[in-house]
């Protein structure tokens, strides 16, 4: 009688590490499945926007840098401004320390005024300069009733990166580029993640009870 219930607890203790390894392996799986879904989420979402507006400055630096080798020669520079402003569809503009305007290309909806100009070369302390500017879409400016919303709607605002690179003492590159608004794409973005978050956890859990279960035979004999 005392071997039988002492075989009897050596059988119950075996299932148990048994069912506790093939669980443990399981939520393992599991929890790095979720760990994924979660890295996937925080960058498509939170982290879009900073994203997007690190990747624009670089571009618009680099396309200053391209114009810089270029300012001395009279004869290539605007078809470099040309393409530069065509490619990332911005405002260039080639001026003085104070403001008079040398060179241009794009659109002329982004030129800025020339007391905005001397605003920005007054605050231009270093060899380059970088500033987020505010401005509310051209057609809510034109909509009659743009001061009568009603609180729960969200007018629609846009928002540009001026950048100013000085070449010598002579001239300074002035790129005047339009951000995009990220929130459609973040909105659009999130109902995707949605259904691939649903789809995914699916997965997850299917294939991760099938791997525990095959990964625990070996150990469990």
């Amino acid at each position: 009688l005392g071997v039988g219930k002492l075989t009897l607890c050596i059988v119950i203790i075996m299932k148990t590490k048994r069912i506790s390894i093939k669980w443990k392996v399981f939520s393992y799986l599991l929890g790095f499945c979720a760990l994924l879904l979660l890295i996937l989420w925080l960058f498509q979402t939170v982290l879009l926007d900073s994203f997007y507006r690190k990747i624009k400055v670089g571009e618009i630096k680099s396309s200053a840098a391209e114009i810089a080798e270029y300012i001395n020669d009279e004869e290539t520079l605007s078809e470099v401004l040309s393409d530069i402003s065509k490619r990332s569809d911005c405002y260039i503009e080639i001026m003085t320390p104070k403001g008079e305007e040398i060179a241009s290309s794009g659109d002329i909806k982004s030129k800025m005024h020339p007391t905005e100009k001397i605003d920005l070369l007054s605050q231009m302390n270093d060899d380059d300069y970088i500033k987020y500017l505010d401005s509310v879409n051209e057609n809510e400016k034109k909509n009659e009733s743009y001061q009568n919303f009603p609180p729960n709607k969200e007018r629609i605002h846009m928002q540009s990166i001026v950048y100013l690179k000085k070449v010598g003492n002579s001239k300074i590159i002035l790129i005047n580029s339009m951000i995009s608004p990220v929130n459609a794409t973040v909105n659009t973005l999130r109902y995707q993640l949605y259904f691939i978050t649903g789809v995914m956890l699916l997965l997850s859990v299917v294939l991760a009870g099938r791997i525990a279960k095959r990964v625990s035979k070996p150990i469990e004999r």
